[in-house]
């Protein structure tokens, strides 16, 4: 598996990467069942204090059931949810395709191998910080996971850190400084 860090931020061409030929036809499979998300809340990754922001169980009962976010309380203050939304989203005026999911980047199989084999020692198959399946439960092999991040590589372009005439700007900055 490739693994890459934390912090790099791609941009892609979106539509060339969906009309990708792949194994097992994943975008169609995408398209059909969507896919599904799960998050492990505990002491590694985010925890669900920070992640829903509050402490409060029955605030986060409440957003969870708003959402269509199926959760489970685990003892240890843990909790595990699970997310199914579409993967394949159509623009609402061309009517293009659009890959609009991360089933790649946050699959289990892109972390570094040392440390998903450590977290799975620890927490078990299912306690890993994130992972992501097809949306009918089918896991995304690994072979599949290469491809898909091979798709990725072929039509991402790195982003480029903002010119000066092109970053932020504040109330405090020079008026002669371009702002977006």
């Amino acid at each position: 598996m490739r693994y890459r860090p934390p912090g790099q931020f791609l941009l892609e061409h979106l539509e060339q990467r969906l009309t990708q030929p792949g194994p097992g036809c994943l975008p169609l499979r995408l398209e059909r069942h969507g896919r599904l998300l799960t998050r492990m809340h505990h002491e590694v990754g985010m925890a669900w204090p920070e992640a829903f922001g509050t402490g409060d169980r029955a605030e986060v009962d409440a957003y969870c059931a708003a959402a269509g976010i199926d959760h489970e309380w685990l003892p240890g203050d843990r909790l595990r949810t699970r997310q199914r939304r579409a993967a394949v989203v159509r623009h609402p005026t061309t009517g293009v395709p659009g890959w609009f999911n991360q089933i790649a980047s946050l699959n289990g199989l892109t972390m570094d191998p040392a440390v998903r084999e450590y977290l799975t020692d620890v927490y078990g198959p299912h306690g890993l910080p994130f992972h992501t399946m097809v949306g009918d439960g089918t896991d995304i092999d690994g072979d599949t996971v290469e491809a898909v991040n091979a798709v990725y590589d072929r039509f991402t372009v790195p982003r480029r850190a903002p010119s000066p005439t092109t970053s932020r700007c504040s109330s405090r900055d020079s008026p002669k400084r371009i702002c977006p």
